[in-house]
């Protein structure tokens, strides 16, 4: 791409680079109570660069995060390689904070380009479904070599065609390789067909989005256009799943998102709750209303179930005897706060595995 070319002649992302970004970022990060996060991918970075600085700051203490990261598939190729690429990263980066652990697939893209792969075609381009990113054969045999291996797979599908393919892909693992502990992920849920709902508590998916698409904005009129009102008017069927038995997770798209880019859980808790803007209390709600999280559950999905997609349930994701010290003090209590101003909430203090990542209010200094 042209815009990579003249960001690499105005910039070198190497490992120093790389290194001096997350130094700076990460207290952003610690000021809004995250303790770990996980990167789906590195994308347009050398990724020994990439995690190599990331051990760095680990090695020298100056690390006050957690990564778990990914290697990314983006296109066709040699399916195997990739496996073996991600088996050699998981050797090489698996400390306390660092850990390549996660196979990144983009299945297919996103509807206002018509390249989400659908079921049905677009509202406004007769005939036309969409075309993955790799082929469906690829793309199963991939994701049952990786299922194979025990690698877990994260998988950015948006179209509700991508989402089949997936869940059917899943069953392909699990009858080829029995069940096993997978935390296989579908990445969005944003349109997923009626029919399979039910298939991600069977298949034991986990079902990750993102709060801060949750409203109804420009971009939604735009959907409407390109999907109809009928799919428009059924995205983001949370509740349905969380009833059902799935496993919801919640995460930002940052820095790669809509109108609202923001990697503040709390404004991603508030809008899964609300379906609305933050802060925006007499807004539109998002159809379907009874799709609203309730706050409990919208909670666990920035936290517990977070914390099991990335197999870390079992050291953060809640305060219990025997976990890492992750916490973190919030000025009000959410279960009191208006909901529309739930992301307005402060951090008092930031504690990860122990350590004072961060302090404001009467904890500064």
């Amino acid at each position: 791409m042209a815009s990579d070319v003249v960001s690499r002649t105005l910039v070198s992302f190497d490992r120093a680079y790389i290194r001096q970004s997350v130094e700076q970022q990460q207290r952003g990060f610690s000021a809004l109570g995250l303790t770990t996060v996980y990167d789906a991918g590195v994308i347009g970075l050398d990724e020994d660069d990439a995690f190599g600085a990331l051990q760095d700051l680990e090695r020298e203490g100056k690390l006050s995060l957690r990564v778990i990261g990914s290697h990314a598939v983006a296109g066709p190729g040699d399916e195997r390689a990739h496996i073996t690429r991600l088996l050699q990263m998981r050797d090489q980066y698996n400390s306390d904070q660092v850990r390549a652990s996660v196979l990144k697939i983009f299945l297919d893209g996103v509807p206002e380009t018509h390249t989400a792969l659908l079921l049905n075609p677009y509202a406004d381009r007769a005939g036309y479904l969409g075309q993955p990113n790799l082929a469906p054969d690829a793309f199963r045999e991939m994701v049952v070599e990786a299922d194979r291996v025990g690698i877990d797979v994260h998988v950015h599908a948006i179209g509700e065609g991508a989402t089949r393919l997936v869940l059917d892909a899943v069953e392909a693992a699990r009858t080829a390789n029995g069940w096993r502990d997978a935390r296989h992920t579908s990445c969005h849920v944003y349109y997923v067909d009626p029919g399979d709902l039910a298939r991600f508590r069977q298949l034991g998916v986990i079902a990750q989005t993102s709060g801060e698409w949750i409203l109804w904005d420009d971009f939604h009129d735009l959907m409407i256009e390109r999907l109809g009102a009928g799919r428009t008017g059924e995205l983001y069927r949370l509740n349905t799943l969380v009833n059902d038995g799935a496993t919801i997770t919640m995460g930002s798209d940052w820095p790669a998102s809509g109108n609202i880019v923001s990697y503040n859980p709390l404004l991603q808790i508030e809008m899964a709750h609300t379906r609305r803007p933050p802060g925006a209390k007499d807004a539109r709600i998002l159809p379907p209303r009874d799709e609203r999280l309730g706050l409990p559950d919208a909670i666990a999905a920035m936290t517990i179930n977070s914390a099991r997609q990335l197999r870390m349930e079992h050291k953060i994701g809640s305060i219990e005897t025997g976990k890492l010290a992750d916490l973190i003090v919030l000025e009000e209590n959410l279960f009191e706060v208006p909901p529309h101003q739930i992301h307005e909430t402060p951090v008092l203090l930031t504690m990860m595995d122990g350590r004072l990542v961060h302090r404001a209010g009467p904890w500064a200094g």
